[in-house]
């Protein structure tokens, strides 16, 4: 049954690397003047999990773990605080080789865009929050030509921990270049909050998540107010009064194959259930208290969020 929904997993998420690793092996960093970022590009890693398949396409599993999984947590992750959700995010998951070398070529030729993008972003986030020294990890889609990346505006994000943000994106796909300044928004807002209020003491439950994701929307959502975000509104009125009554009794839940059924989907759940469940749960919750400062609401905890939202 899980199996159904990593893909979705894979490809909507959400102090880590060690340093000396911290610019690409091939080189293929790119970073303004004076930014306070850094992009990374994760094309030859792909590219060296594709020449090997061609090699050994019956061990392919194994290749993937060797040469793609296990070199980006080596090389960039192994100290991030989401680690374990990358690591299930991915490790059921082989990309699709025939044509993920398109998407490569797509990233390639798309540097010097996809780099404004990210920076235009920034500077609009920065004009609201701090939050220096962020490295942006870009990669090609697991899925080419995904149903679910194209409804995305063909970019998705997910932060490792703070500081670290890997971004998928398809250059096919038409409105990407918008679609990755919004992405860059919610993942700022991920890893800003990781910067102030995540620390070891903090467990996940299903009510964080919701939370988690909500906030980060919200705030994209204030930079982007037209920026599309279908996550945010996949369910009608009536389906997230449903919805609510059906995860109410497991809001504290801390179960790890549970709370991505409900957040992306699965047999029981519709696509993005709870990305749109925590958008409209922080969204009414602000509502309530209009004069809240952008760093009061985010360090609210989601007790707090879900007192204030009315959603008992």
């Amino acid at each position: 049954m899980f199996k159904k929904f990593i893909p979705l997993v894979a490809l909507l998420l959400i102090g880590c690397g060690n340093k000396k690793n911290s610019d690409s092996k091939d080189g293929s960093s790119d970073q303004k003047d004076g930014a306070s970022y850094k992009i990374v590009y994760l094309t030859a890693q792909y590219k060296s999990y594709i020449d090997a398949v061609k090699k050994d396409y019956s061990n392919k599993g194994k290749i993937y773990d060797e040469k793609l999984i296990n070199p980006l947590i080596n090389n960039y992750f192994s100290k991030c605080e989401y680690l374990d959700l990358f690591r299930y995010g991915y490790s059921y998951f082989i990309p699709d080789t025939m044509g993920i070398e398109h998407a490569i070529n797509g990233i390639n030729k798309n540097k010097s865009e996809i780099a404004e993008a990210i920076h235009k972003s920034i500077n609009k986030c920065s004009e609201y929050l701090k939050d220096d020294s962020i490295t942006f990890y870009v990669q090609p889609p697991n899925i080419s030509r995904s149903e679910i990346l194209n409804k995305m505006g063909g970019v998705t994000g997910m932060t490792v921990g703070k500081k670290h943000i890997l971004i998928t994106v398809d250059t096919d796909v038409n409105g990407w270049k918008d679609g990755m300044e919004y992405c860059v928004a919610r993942e700022f807002l991920h890893s800003y909050w990781t910067s102030t209020h995540y620390d070891s003491t903090f467990k996940w439950t299903l009510l964080r998540y919701l939370a988690y994701e909500g906030k980060a929307d919200i705030f994209a959502k204030k930079l982007y107010p037209a920026a599309k975000a279908p996550w945010t509104s996949a369910l009608d009125e009536p389906k997230k009064v449903e919805l609510w009554k059906k995860i109410t009794p497991r809001l504290h839940t801390r179960n790890f194959f549970f709370i991505p059924e409900v957040m992306f989907g699965s047999k029981d759940y519709p696509l993005w259930s709870g990305y749109t469940m925590g958008y409209k749960m922080v969204e009414d919750a602000l509502k309530t208290q209009p004069n809240l400062k952008l760093e009061e609401w985010i360090a609210l905890d989601a007790e707090k969020l879900r007192e204030m939202s009315g959603w008992k």
